[in-house]
């Protein structure tokens, strides 16, 4: 297999899967309000404002590859977790209040019944419905437990309400083109699945090595790239509360949804499971501890220098294994 066609339909499937990402973002506010629900169950409905793991999990599964959807949703969280924030901690310390620590907690433990399947080496039909139904509950604890607030871009209920009652022709056509463009996005990141898996099965063939490795390595870091950013970015201005929140709800999200609905598709085999069940050790174990490093109130250089350190580790592990 021509090594310059895999790496062509990789990046093709990569930018798909991000600008859909984007084009998603941007228009589902405004879908939104002309579907006349709130901006939350817009992101539900659609799988959530980041979902490239979940379109590059769900059609590796569809294309009979669970090694690359397996291996995407574990070198994902890894990804984030040890790199993104590691990253982040060593241009800037990034502080950590006891509200930030609680739902490191409550991530963690979401993460133990998708462990529990790794190990065991599938995810079968009714396993991916407990993950998705995990996934609402998760969603339930924190809008309603903690009693976050939901905004409809940045517009009170009354305003959003008077709108919706008296839309003018303008308006009705800026409320059609937002669901169109959300539709839009939704089908150029199938496409972008598609080549992301295409691409990943042919590269892995030409290297030799297994689509696992691929999967925890490559296709992982390129869907978890744009995490990088977000974990960066606030911390330097600031906010590293949404650094954090950022990255604890985007492992959640791919432990629970991501992993159920692919294996909704196709219940999910590991083509190699001693490779699986070690990476998804690394997975839960890269977050506990951070729950640790995070417990003394803040994440230091240090432990950002730690955490890069292991992700090399992890990688070493995926070709070493």
């Amino acid at each position: 297999m021509d090594l310059f066609l895999a790496l062509g339909q990789l990046a093709l499937g990569l930018a798909l899967l991000i600008g859909g990402a984007e084009l998603f973002t941007e228009q589902a506010v405004k879908a939104a309000r002309a579907l006349r629900i709130t901006t939350l169950a817009m992101g539900l409905l659609f799988a959530g404002a980041e979902p490239e793991e979940l379109f590059t999990a769900s059609i590796a599964a569809w294309r009979q590859a669970p090694g690359i959807a397996l291996g995407d949703v574990i070198g994902t969280n890894v990804t984030i977790v040890a790199l993104a924030l590691g990253l982040a901690a060593l241009i800037v310390p990034i502080g950590a209040d006891r509200g930030i620590r609680r739902h490191g907690v409550i991530t963690l433990l979401v993460a133990l019944p998708a462990l529990a399947f790794l190990l065991w080496g599938r995810v079968p039909l009714w396993g991916g419905v407990v993950l998705v139904l995990l996934y609402f509950g998760y969603i339930f604890q924190i809008i309603y437990r903690e009693r976050l607030p939901i905004e409809m871009a940045e517009m009170s209920s009354e305003k959003v309400a008077a709108g919706l009652a008296n839309p003018s022709p303008l308006a009705k056509r800026e409320q059609f083109l937002a669901v169109a463009l959300v539709v839009i996005s939704l089908a150029v990141m199938g496409g972008g699945g598609h080549f992301t898996v295409e691409g990943a099965r042919d590269l892995a063939r030409w290297l030799n090595i297994t689509e696992s490795s691929i999967g925890l390595s490559i296709v992982a870091f390129a869907t978890a790239a744009e995490m990088l950013f977000l974990a960066v970015v606030p911390a330097l201005k600031g906010h590293p509360e949404i650094s954090l929140g950022g990255i604890l709800g985007s492992y959640a999200y791919n432990a629970t949804l991501t992993l159920g609905v692919a294996a909704l598709v196709r219940p999910l085999l590991a083509p190699e499971p001693g490779l699986i069940a070690v990476s998804s050790l690394i997975m839960v174990g890269v977050l506990a501890l951070l729950l640790l490093m995070l417990w003394k109130g803040r994440l230091g250089r240090l432990d950002g220098a730690a955490l890069v350190l292991l992700y090399g580790a992890y990688l070493a592990t995926v070709f070493v294994l």
